[in-house]
């Protein structure tokens, strides 16, 4: 009886590490696989939005976009700032506007927000290369999900594996729009660590 017993336990602890005796590999919805291709592609001519919302409400909209020709890429960008109060001793001067907004046109590799170009980097300006992100769909980053047709959206668990963006956030999500073989528009949101809520587009021609 002790014998047979044994045997049993034995093989339910068999049974039981089977699944967790195998390798740590995530199993993927098949669909990744087409939406990890759609963004494979050199994108030329599309438009960057980047909305920044403070804790108390105060909105900054950033705007490039990016054409390219003859292989040379070029930005024409649209960036708010907020304009601060000047302090002197006990002297403080209000702005004479809330927002100062800076435009031009320019090289992608020479677009740098912390020179003369503007003065005062924006929220987007510290990771924007203005390259459209390889976006890794995989359940190692992303959770939540949901596919209806034309529409793919879901909750982002790394935005460093999911499009390499190193910023330490929370309650980030995304939602995706598509056609049959290219996306018309990539939305992603995250709230920063200081509470800012960040909302970038990719809008694609």
């Amino acid at each position: 009886m002790k014998r047979i017993l044994f045997s049993l336990l034995l093989i339910f602890s068999m049974v039981i590490c089977l699944p967790s005796c195998k390798d740590n590999k995530v199993e993927e919805n098949p669909e990744f696989a087409k939406f990890n291709t759609l963004f494979e592609a050199s994108f030329e001519n599309y438009t960057i939005t980047v909305e920044t919302t403070s804790k108390n409400g105060q909105v900054i909209n950033d705007e490039y976009v990016v054409t390219t020709v003859d292989g040379v890429k070029t930005v024409t960008y649209r960036v708010e700032v907020l304009n601060t109060f000047a302090f002197d001793g006990e002297t403080i001067t209000a702005p004479d506007n809330y927002k100062t907004v800076y435009e031009g046109t320019c090289e992608a590799d020479k677009f740098i927000p912390t020179t003369a170009i503007i003065p005062s980097t924006s929220a987007s300006s510290s990771f924007m290369n203005f390259d459209v992100p390889k976006f890794k769909f995989s359940y190692n980053y992303i959770d939540n999900d949901m596919i209806v047709p034309g529409i793919f959206m879901g909750k982002i668990t790394s935005l460093n594996g999911f499009m390499g963006l190193n910023v330490e956030s929370s309650e980030a999500n995304f939602a995706l729009e598509y056609g049959a073989n290219a996306p018309v528009s990539m939305q992603v949101t995250y709230v920063t660590e200081k509470g800012n809520t960040v909302v970038i587009t990719y809008a694609f021609n």
